[in-house]
């Protein structure tokens, strides 16, 4: 996208292999106002959401209430290898202070990849969600 409409609340892109570069839209500023986004099958890979986890950090906060991520293709990564950590560094209190829901059913989320996703948004991390 080169231009969403400004004070733009909600933008879902569900079910589109959009290659859209969301990061690219964080960086812009085009999502500050955003409150709602839905990503769910939309073909996000590990890199991807490594590069969107990038770019939330470096704009936060933002003013995301929910996230829907369910449905792609990546891994968060795990906590003690920086090589491999994509989202999960997002879900802190600092970027995404807002936040109510997060969906993120079918990424692959067991064992030391789930327990850091409850460390994060269970322990002061997120407080909403």
């Amino acid at each position: 996208f080169k231009h969403l409409p400004d004070g733009l609340e909600a933008l879902s892109l569900e079910g589109n292999a959009c290659g859209c570069n969301v990061e690219e839209l964080v960086e812009r500023g085009q999502l500050s106002y955003l409150k709602e986004l839905n990503l769910r099958r939309s073909g996000l890979n590990t890199e991807e959401m490594r590069k969107i986890s990038k770019a939330f950090s470096a704009a936060s906060p933002l003013r995301i209430e929910s996230l829907s991520l369910g449905g792609n293709n990546f891994c968060l990564g795990l906590p003690w290898d920086t090589d491999t950590v994509t989202f999960s560094p997002c879900l802190r209190n600092a970027t995404l202070p807002f936040l109510r829901e997060l969906e993120m059913d079918g990424c692959r989320l067991a064992g030391a990849l789930f327990r850091q996703v409850v460390a994060g948004v269970g322990g002061g991390g997120v407080a909403g969600v």
